[in-house]
């Protein structure tokens, strides 16, 4: 076969494969292409809460230097800008918001600061000087949960009042707590991701993320089946392994409790547990 046919094949097979990398983005092709597949999938629970299909969602441009990355998409009338750091071999989402970051925000993160004037050239976007609110590091995550986020009644009538959702380390977590009988008692939670010995990253570790709760109140709690509690993670989670939570410091350990995955959220629900005042319930989401 004549090299001019070798060619021509040559070039009909690049143009019959899926380019996930533009000529706008800018950074490693690999890079590129991960980062436009992972925030596809890191918008899904957003765009659900915010009623926009998740089929409309185009990655526009991808910025990345070294670590750090900056996205910007569209989906019907939503868009926004996303920032994403490599941690643990992942991209995490590290912001959020309509607009570019402004430097300072750049630099609280300990980004590059040539990132924002190269996003700015190659996003064809507003910069930071923009009348839109920035993206920035502590935005919320809007997040309709699996389950319904109410305040369960017990069958007294009383109530247990706690927040419907908690963001720490960039996690967004719903609870909600089955029938019980704990008047005005309140929960602080606190969410935090794995240390890079307890996660994936070790032979050893297999830990995704660290919660806990703590009760407030004069009385011990007792709480029937069917408490649902909803994670978001941010970064995206492998849909091949099993996640499972476990529970300790109630008054017996509770789990593993294996989870089902929808839109990058895992969903549990908790058999009946007893707590004391002032205790804290220590929980671990981990792949077996």
């Amino acid at each position: 076969m004549s090299m001019r046919v070798w060619a021509f094949f040559a070039l009909l097979l690049l143009l019959c494969i899926p380019h996930d990398v533009r000529a706008d983005d800018y950074g490693s092709r690999a890079d590129v292409r991960a980062l436009r597949g992972d925030t596809r999938i890191l918008l899904l629970a957003r765009l659900r809460s915010l009623s926009v299909s998740a089929a409309s969602v185009t990655v526009d441009d991808v910025v990345v230097i070294g670590n750090d990355a900056l996205v910007r998409w569209h989906a019907q009338n939503a868009s926004g800008i996303e920032g994403l750091e490599r941690i643990y071999d992942r991209w995490w989402e590290m912001l959020r918001g309509p607009s570019l970051p402004t430097a300072d925000t750049l630099n609280q993160l300990g980004w590059p600061s040539e990132l924002l004037p190269l996003a700015t050239t190659h996003f064809n976007a507003p910069s930071s000087t923009s009348t839109q609110t920035p993206a920035t590091p502590d935005a919320p995550m809007p997040m309709t949960c699996a389950s319904e986020i109410t305040t369960a009644m017990s069958t007294a009538g009383a109530t247990v009042d706690l927040p419907a959702t908690s963001t720490t380390d960039g996690y967004a977590m719903c609870i909600a707590l089955a029938r019980n009988d704990g008047p005005g008692d309140r929960f602080a939670i606190g969410v935090r991701r794995p240390s890079r010995a307890e996660s994936w990253m070790v032979p050893s570790g297999n830990s995704y993320v660290f919660f806990t709760m703590t009760l407030f109140g004069p009385t011990t709690l007792h709480v029937a089946s069917g408490t649902a509690i909803d994670l978001w993670f941010p970064y995206v989670l492998d849909d091949t392994l099993r996640y499972s939570l476990t529970v300790a410091h109630a008054d017996a350990p509770l789990g593993p409790i294996t989870g089902t995955l929808h839109d990058n959220i895992l969903h549990f629900v908790l058999p009946a547990f007893i707590v004391t005042p002032g205790t804290t319930l220590m929980a671990e989401v981990e792949s077996p």
